[in-house]
């Protein structure tokens, strides 16, 4: 059985680490190969990804994100458990697995966060998605921890794509600077390494870019730079571009 974390025990869990974000567009692929070299670079580099990133590409990656009603732990804990050095966060908020069952799944390192029930009380979904039954009232969401950690004024919304609250989580612990590759935002051509996957959702890229918003300047607010190694990346004209380089 895994450990369940608790949000106190990542934050600046991976202080002053260069947090390298990978989310699963097609611009990642041209760096996987320079990733693989660093990957077992522990004390300088902490690796993050999302969802399907195990099937996508093979990097040793410390975080999986996911915050997803169909990839949920009943029909994927043993593709979870199939990478135990990967610390598995996921958004029981959005996966209504219940947590008691969860935990008896789970053979990983495991946070289960809340993105969606801002101060504790009920969303509007509450009760038609089955949410409630793992609501904590008093439980912050990661963007209330973000809001919390950085004392931002503000904090971002639900979040339109799951890369948010793997940047989000990248500052919580205490990454510096922070990079973020294959946020392409358009998967209908396909995702990162040729997979043959394809996507027809669409993404509202002017909500994402508001939520970019306020993650950028919660990180300026406490001196963490995020850049965009992605060119031609939507995401740029929110973070600077910069690419990645050892």
């Amino acid at each position: 059985m895994g450990k369940q974390i608790e949000i106190s025990e990542l934050i600046n869990s991976e202080q002053n680490k260069t947090g390298l974000c990978l989310a699963t567009g097609p611009s990642l692929s041209p760096f996987l190969d320079i990733l693989k070299t660093i990957e077992n670079e522990r004390d300088k580099y902490c690796f993050l990804s999302v969802n399907d990133f195990d099937s996508l590409f093979k990097l040793d990656v410390q975080y999986r994100v996911v915050a997803n009603s169909v990839m949920t732990i009943e029909k994927e804990y043993k593709r979870f458990n199939s990478t135990p050095q990967t610390k598995l966060i996921y958004a029981d908020s959005v996966d209504i697995t219940p947590i008691e069952r969860a935990s008896q799944l789970i053979e990983v390192d495991y946070l289960s966060y809340d993105q969606r029930h801002f101060g504790g009380k009920q969303c509007v979904d509450c009760y038609r998605c089955g949410c409630i039954q793992n609501l904590n009232p008093e439980r912050l969401t990661i963007q209330e921890e973000l809001q919390k950690y950085t004392s931002n004024e503000t904090y971002y919304s639900t979040g339109d794509t799951v890369s948010l609250h793997m940047i989000a989580l990248s500052i919580l612990l205490g990454c510096n600077p922070i990079y973020v590759f294959g946020m392409d935002l358009d998967y209908k051509n396909g995702y990162v390494n040729n997979s043959g996957i394809h996507n027809p959702d669409s993404f509202n890229c002017q909500n994402i870019n508001n939520d970019l918003k306020t993650i950028k300047e919660s990180a300026e607010r406490i001196g963490v730079n995020i850049y965009s190694s992605s060119e031609n990346s939507p995401i740029n004209s929110i973070l600077e571009f910069k690419k990645f380089s050892i």
